[in-house]
């Protein structure tokens, strides 16, 4: 029913396109998840639907309201129900610069599947840690401490770099190697994240890599670019003599086989992406933040605007409410079996956390992927990555001890993307005394990473390695 839910309103968006965008052939080719790997995805959501019912009991954890509505249902009781954590880390174009916070598609894909998981009795919360394309090696280094360690599905996001730098783990100019932040995801976090890596071309070194994590224990999917730019170009040709009518989601999006009227280019100065003259239609209809954006300077062709936000927000949140479908159809026949009681959740999660650390426990002892030789220099494995968890105070963590921090709502400014930067992934902002965000000299420290150095200095000596 939810799904169904779901479904309608995706097509109040795209219209007649639905059926063609919003399908399960369409969702196996976009996103390449092997059997193997959508098995740990599904055991996460069922572990988080057994823990929902122990929060809930017979009690309504979500409700509707008169017309239909997600409502929050008993508050005391959603308050406590497990929480489902999608985190996005990638560049400026992941996170969605140049558009406001809600036109991000990590947005999107929050509100997409939100009122599905309440009904399941569990709460979807997606953040958005994406920085910048020179980001990548501070959020794999120092993944827990701007993340946290409470993550279900970690997803990697950079386009803007040479893909050729991929095969460098320690070029700083690039992204980051996709291999190396699931190691460190697998080692830090409080236990395996699903791995979505969204933006693989036609790296194979990069690919294979992806592969050795799901043979160690990790649960690992792809978007595959190039699919979901097939899908795109089937859109009408704004280029055309005739062009039929189009929602505005589908509106102005393919212009004679140019996407947002960008195109791959050779100028390092544009980030690889260039403004294509046959494309020039799509690319002034590429942003729409209205009066919320006054300043445009990151309304870039590099980056993705709209159009490609929502539909990549609402296709991952289709497939996740997919996913949900068939945890919820494995548990069913699971009960009916009788491999586990609905009436005894707490022994069905000991089962199935079982599973998961014995995949944890594999990972953690084998060896890591090794590093190819790049123009002569060896990189050799990745030993170093065996350390625990790191003590970090950057520009992109915040403290968590910050009592300020943590009684603000996620949720940011909606001008925060336009102007560049998110507030919590930024150090030149303090929390006035009103708990609010404040924007400072961006040459002097903050309260915030002031705060950070105390407790680098009282917690340093019991963790051992604090990286700067």
């Amino acid at each position: 029913l939810k799904q169904n839910r779901v479904w309608g309103k995706l097509f109040k968006e795209y219209g007649r396109f639905t059926w063609d965008i919003f399908n399960l052939a369409t969702l196996e080719k976009i996103f390449l998840v092997s059997p193997l790997s959508k098995r740990r995805l599904i055991r996460i959501i069922m572990i988080k639907i057994l823990e929902g019912r122990i929060t809930c009991g017979n009690n309504d954890c979500a409700t509707e309201d008169e017309e239909g509505e997600y409502d929050g249902g008993n508050e005391n009781l959603y308050k406590n129900i497990p929480i489902f954590h999608w985190t996005t880390v990638g560049d400026s174009s992941a996170a969605g610069h140049g558009n406001t916070y809600s036109q991000s598609y990590t947005a999107i894909l929050e509100k997409t599947v939100t009122e599905a998981f309440a009904a399941a009795g569990v709460q979807f919360v997606a953040t958005n840690h994406a920085g910048d394309v020179w980001s990548g090696m501070e959020l794999a280094f120092c993944l827990e401490s701007i993340v946290g360690k409470d993550v279900d599905i970690l997803s990697w996001d950079f386009s803007l770099s040479d893909p050729e730098d991929f095969s460098n783990p320690l070029s700083p100019g690039q992204g980051i190697d996709p291999a190396l932040l699931g190691e460190r995801a697998g080692r830090v976090m409080n236990s395996m994240p699903f791995l979505f890596f969204l933006r693989i071309l036609s790296d194979m070194l990069s690919s294979e890599r992806i592969r050795r994590l799901e043979s160690r224990g990790a649960g690992t999917g792809t978007l595959d670019e190039d699919a979901l730019s097939e899908l795109i170009l089937t859109f009408p040709n704004q280029n055309s003599k005739w062009v039929p009518k189009s929602p505005p989601s589908i509106d102005k999006f393919n212009c004679g086989g140019i996407i947002e009227g960008k195109k791959r280019c050779d100028d390092p100065t544009m980030l690889y992406w260039c403004d294509a003259d046959e494309g020039e239609v799509c690319a002034k209809a590429r942003y729409d933040a209205g009066k919320s954006c006054n300043n445009d300077q990151y309304q870039t062709s590099w980056n993705d605007g709209r159009k490609m936000h929502l539909l990549k927000g609402s296709l991952l949140g289709y497939f996740l409410v997919e996913m949900l479908r068939l945890a919820i159809v494995e548990l069913d026949s699971l009960e009916q079996t009788g491999v586990f009681y609905r009436n005894d959740p707490v022994e069905a999660i000991r089962i199935l956390k079982g599973e998961e650390e014995v995949e944890e426990f594999l990972f953690y002892k084998t060896q890591p992927s090794k590093g190819e030789e790049v123009e002569g220099i060896q990189t050799g494995s990745f030993d170093w990555l065996k350390m625990k968890s790191s003590i970090c105070i950057t520009s992109m963590s915040l403290s968590h001890a910050s009592k300020a921090v943590d009684a603000l709502e996620y949720f940011p400014g909606e001008e925060f993307l336009c102007k560049g930067f998110l507030p919590f992934q930024n150090a030149f902002l303090k929390i006035d005394d009103s708990g609010n965000f404040a924007r400072v000299d961006p040459w002097h420290y903050t309260d915030i990473l002031g705060e950070q150095r105390s407790i680098v200095r009282s917690e340093g000596e019991k963790k051992g390695v604090v990286l700067v």
